[in-house]
């Protein structure tokens, strides 16, 4: 019992690594050389523990054969591969990190295979400890909070810094669009868990709201545009599958969050910024307008051209390439903004897919909206990769960030022991 019991939180942990701590680092390791190959800087983050799962798969001796019952994960997985072989062969350019990256998916598919069932069970288990651990760092990292555009002095945090020497961060998250790309989802399903459960954990309450609270106070454009868009499109899709109090309380919080977002001309300048015109016209100039803006047009700009010259895709991270080509093209005078910043992954998903699957992006959006629509008992965790994949998609930081590929192989998963299953992806 006591070693089920430690492989289960083990596992717990893991998982929290992999959905939440992706920007923590255990170690940093310069100018290092590997089968000849130098790499002039390798960071290892806490979500790479998710492969140690690989290892306890067959130490448990799981179900190896569910993995090659998943059809459409497989297709995946080959169709990432050859399609990234093809683009390189064209561009005559291979990377040895982005085969690293493609070997890992493969393996990431197998080990979400064999722990679905763990996460639909286990999710409420993983959101507690993410937020002790969130609140905890939030006060541990005794730094400057706030930070970003959205950075406007509200009365609340002149009253906690000035007059009682608070401060509450953004925790582990690096920047606060971070935070705002794994917190909507989580106080989403967070609501969903306080609605559903009759058994009430007060203490996973007050947790709740300590991280609303500390949100708050490191909001962003990020956070509100996510929160406003996920509750719609669940209103849409979901709102005779979910109970009435889910959408009337995260209305309420929307509106809590629209007091600061619409006071704040920081905030509103992300969006009022965003030019149409110049995506149209090819143009990324900077200006007056913020960073963020103008990296998002720039990613914008890059997806458009992708789809008139080159519509199927530069392959896997073909982003870099992408953005190379743009700068060769149009020879822009700000090297820094426009070839340096989120160059890789363009600041969402949304671009990023489009730009390097190209039309064969449109599957995934397919897919989708065909789970949001044929799901029928909804679960936790479904809550939450809905939202996250809709987040991710505004604001996002690769595939292998915030559990993304996880919402992918959730969309193509189906239960072999259930054909009913099809109809139904969240059981």
């Amino acid at each position: 019992m006591i070693i089920k019991n430690l492989y289960t939180y083990i596992c717990l942990l893991v998982f929290l690594s992999f959905f939440f701590l992706w920007n923590v680092k255990i170690i940093e390791i310069l100018d290092f050389n590997i089968f000849s190959y130098n790499f002039e800087y390798i960071s290892i983050k806490f979500n790479y523990l998710i492969f140690f799962l690989f290892f306890f798969i067959f130490l448990k001796k799981k179900n190896y054969e569910h993995f090659f019952q998943q059809k459409k994960i497989l297709i995946l997985c080959l169709f990432i591969i050859f399609h990234y072989l093809i683009n390189s062969i064209y561009d005559s350019k291979f990377q040895i990190k982005n085969i690293v990256f493609i070997v890992s998916i493969p393996i990431l598919a197998f080990i979400y295979c064999n722990y679905r069932h763990f996460l639909l069970e286990n999710f409420k288990k993983i959101l507690f400890i993410f937020f002790i651990f969130f609140i905890f760092f939030s006060i541990y990292e005794n730094i400057i909070y706030n930070t970003g555009s959205c950075n406007a002095d509200y009365f609340l945090i002149e009253v906690l810094k000035n007059k009682l020497n608070l401060t509450f961060s953004n925790s582990f998250f690096a920047e606060n669009s971070h935070l705002a790309m794994m917190m909507v989802a989580v106080i989403f399903s967070s609501i969903f868990i306080a609605i559903n459960y009759e058994k009430k954990n007060i203490l996973f309450l007050i947790c709740l709201l300590i991280s609303i609270f500390i949100s708050i106070l490191n909001f962003s454009t990020t956070f509100y545009v996510s929160y406003f868009i996920s509750i719609i499109v669940l209103f849409i899709f979901l709102y005779k599958r979910i109970r009435f109090y889910f959408y009337l309380l995260n209305f309420i919080v929307l509106i809590f969050f629209s007091s600061f977002f619409l006071q704040d001309s920081n905030c509103k300048k992300k969006i009022t910024d965003f030019n149409v015109k110049n995506i149209i016209e090819h143009k990324v100039e900077k200006g007056s307008k913020n960073l963020t803006t103008v990296i998002y047009e720039r990613s914008a700009v890059v997806t458009l051209r992708t789809l008139q010259n080159r519509p199927l895709g530069w392959g896997f991270n073909g982003m870099l390439k992408a953005n190379e080509d743009l700068i060769d093209k149009y020879g822009y005078k700000e090297p820094y903004v426009v070839s340096i910043l989120n160059i890789e992954d363009g600041l969402n998903n949304f671009f990023k897919m489009i730009t390097e699957f190209g039309i064969f992006s449109s599957i995934i959006f397919y897919l989708f909206l065909k789970y949001i629509i044929n799901i029928k008992k909804i679960k936790t965790f479904n809550i939450f990769v809905i939202v996250i994949f809709i987040t991710q998609c505004i604001r996002g930081a690769g595939y292998f960030n915030g559990g993304f590929i996880f919402c992918i192989f959730e969309f193509l998963y189906f239960c072999p022991q259930n054909s009913q299953s099809k109809q139904s992806p969240s059981r």
